[in-house]
C-alpha cells in the first residue's frame, strides 16, 4: 500500500503555510486532502521593527534590575508612567489574547530573528526574538527581561498579533559606572 502526500497549494502571496491535522477540521477538502489555511498576522511577511527605546533625559533613573551578568554589567527595565504603566499594559492586553492558546495555531517553523509571543506553563506571555532552533528546541531572547537566552520548547509559541510589536523592547543592557574595579574581584564576582 503507498501513501499519497497531500498537494499543497498557497493561495496567498506568503512563502509558509500552516497545515491543519485532518480530523475534524473544515481545512480539509472532501478527498480528506489538507489545504493551505492563511496564516494569523502574516507569518512568512517581514515584521515591523520594534521602535528604538527612549531613554530618560533625567541624571537619575528609576529601574528594575532583571538580570545580573556582573558587578558592571546589568539589564534593566526603566520604572514610571511613561515605561511601567505603558508595559504591564501590553503584559495584560497579551494575557488576554493568548489566554486560551489552544485556539491560537502553534508556530511549526520558527524563523531565527522573528519574533512570537511565548505562552509559558503557567500561562505568562512574553515577546521573544528566535536565536536558534534545534528540532523542538527553541531558544529565545525574552526582550522585555533580557539577560541569558532560554531554551523553550516549540510548541510554547505562537505569532505574535502586530499590535504587540509597536512598544519597543523593555530590557536595556547597561554599564554601572564607578565599579569597574570590582569587576576583576572573584569575591564579588561569586557573589
Amino acid at each position: 500500500m503507498f501513501l499519497q502526500m497531500p498537494k499543497i497549494t498557497n493561495d496567498f502571496e506568503s512563502e509558509a503555510s500552516i497545515l491543519s491535522p485532518i480530523r475534524n477540521n473544515p481545512e480539509v477538502s472532501s478527498r480528506g486532502r489538507l489545504q493551505s489555511v492563511p496564516p494569523p498576522y502574516s507569518m512568512g511577511q517581514p515584521q515591523s521593527k520594534l521602535p528604538d527605546l527612549v531613554l530618560p533625559e533625567d541624571d537619575i533613573w528609576y529601574v528594575y534590575v532583571t538580570h545580573i551578568f556582573s558587578t558592571v554589567e546589568v539589564c534593566i527595565r526603566l520604572l514610571g508612567d511613561e515605561y511601567s504603566t505603558v508595559y504591564e499594559d501590553l503584559i495584560t492586553e497579551m494575557e488576554l489574547h493568548y489566554y486560551d492558546a489552544s485556539k491560537i495555531p502553534q508556530v511549526l517553523y520558527p524563523i531565527i530573528g522573528r519574533m512570537y509571543a511565548a505562552v509559558l506553563d503557567n500561562n505568562e506571555v512574553h515577546r521573544v526574538e528566535v536565536v536558534s532552533v534545534k528540532g523542538i528546541e527553541v531558544t529565545c531572547y525574552f526582550m522585555d527581561h533580557g539577560g541569558d537566552h532560554v531554551t523553550l520548547d516549540l510548541r510554547s509559541l505562537r505569532e505574535i498579533d502586530p499590535k504587540f510589536l509597536k512598544l519597543a523592547a523593555q530590557a536595556k543592557k547597561v554599564r554601572l559606572a564607578g565599579l569597574e574595579e570590582f569587576a576583576q574581584n572573584q569575591t564579588y564576582v561569586a557573589i
